[in-house]
């Protein structure tokens, strides 16, 4: 993977600001902690590729260190993700920095909470493509970097909670993505910026059970970028813009030792022309959490995942525009830890996790199967 090295954003002062701001502002916050997580696994297809095309199996190391600090009020997160194969192409680094500012105050008597916060985040993973199996090529030059990304997010959260105990929770965020350029390869500009608002509400009925409900809007604008009819010709003197609708309901249960989440979602997408992007995605999320005594915990996550385009006539063709494939299926996530020895005052876990994922196409290039499997080490207060 290469180094990243260039500002694709073109923010290098606010970057900048925001590295040297928080590393002098830690050392004046009381509260420091360190979470590390590193796993040895092995993933039978990495790259999330068809049986046709005999995807090999790929030993891994993960690691994640996350960094916080903060005083009450202001906070500061560092946090480095990494998968590292042995076959580079799948490896994957994400690099997060936020700080932010939290508190309360009183509105004609009634308490509110907010947050406001910064974050940056860098993305690098190689594109390879889901015909060939390699690295994704255009004109004959490898645009490996191509969906490599930086986000700059501003956010803003507040929350009330009334007498009857229904928690309101009202978010706003701002945010600016920016992927590498290759417009003179004749691919399109992905950069885009977005507003999203949000509404989330959470209703307890009782210690036990609590009810949630969220609804959220984002409006998605590109800096550079034209639309499209339904054959998927470019409209001339366009320029692109999403608008999502996001609804979820779901629950949350606690039952002795075991905790259940349920959720289930439905996000819909249209374009501001003829409706060649309109797409919807529905999602159904369960998972389940149980303690064994005081320090062995099991968990279990199962998602369903059903993504469609709406009036696209050439969906079964390979772009090398979008990221999101039309695939429906499903996901299964089981971990479980245990205490194996003290370090510094604090437990150190084992753990093993199984993923297991199974999803379909109308283009069967974009159907896979996969099965991961990994043993950890987890240094971190649970």
């Amino acid at each position: 993977m290469k180094a990243i090295e260039n500002k694709r954003f073109h923010l290098d002062k606010i970057l900048a600001a925001l590295c040297v701001g928080t590393l002098v502002s830690t050392s004046a916050l009381a509260d420091k902690d360190v979470d590390i997580d590193m796993r040895y696994g092995n993933d039978s297809n990495p790259h999330k590729l068809a049986d046709t095309l005999s995807p090999k199996s790929e030993s891994y190391v993960a690691t994640n260190v996350a960094y916080s600090a903060n005083n009450k009020e202001i906070y500061f997160k560092a946090e480095l993700d990494s998968e590292s194969y042995s076959d580079s192409t799948a490896d994957v680094t994400t690099i997060d920095l936020s700080v932010g500012y939290e508190s309360d105050f009183k509105l004609k008597g009634t308490p509110y909470k907010y947050d406001v916060s910064l974050d940056y985040k860098i993305r690098d993973k190689t594109f390879v493509s889901n015909s060939t199996g390699q690295e994704a090529s255009s004109g004959g030059q490898l645009i490996g970097d191509r969906f490599d990304s930086d986000t700059l997010d501003f956010n803003a959260e507040a929350t009330y909670v009334a007498k009857s105990n229904l928690i309101y929770d009202l978010s706003y965020q701002f945010r600016s993505k920016s992927y590498e350029d290759f417009s003179a390869l004749g691919l399109t500009n992905l950069d885009y910026s977005q507003h999203e608002i949000g509404l989330d509400m959470e209703y307890p009925t009782s210690d036990q059970v609590k009810f949630l409900t969220a609804i959220h809007y984002r409006m998605r604008e590109y800096d550079n970028r034209e639309a499209k009819d339904l054959t998927g010709a470019f409209i001339a003197n366009t320029n692109l813009e999403y608008d999502y609708v996001d609804f979820e309901f779901g629950f949350l249960s606690k039952v002795g030792k075991t905790r259940w989440k349920t959720t289930i979602g439905q996000t819909n997408r249209s374009d501001n022309e003829l409706g060649y992007y309109d797409s919807s995605s529905l999602n159904f999320d369960i998972s389940v959490r149980h303690k064994f005594g005081k320090k062995h915990t099991f968990r279990a996550d199962f998602k369903y995942k059903d993504y469609e385009y709406d009036n696209r006539v050439d969906i079964n063709q390979v772009t090398l525009n979008e990221e999101t494939k039309a695939r429906d299926g499903w996901s299964l996530d089981l971990d479980y830890q245990f205490p194996v020895t003290k370090w510094s005052k604090r437990t150190v876990y084992m753990y093993v996790e199984l993923t297991t994922d199974d999803y379909d196409s109308t283009n069967p290039i974009f159907a896979y199967s996969k099965n991961n499997i990994g043993v950890g080490f987890r240094w971190a207060p649970m």
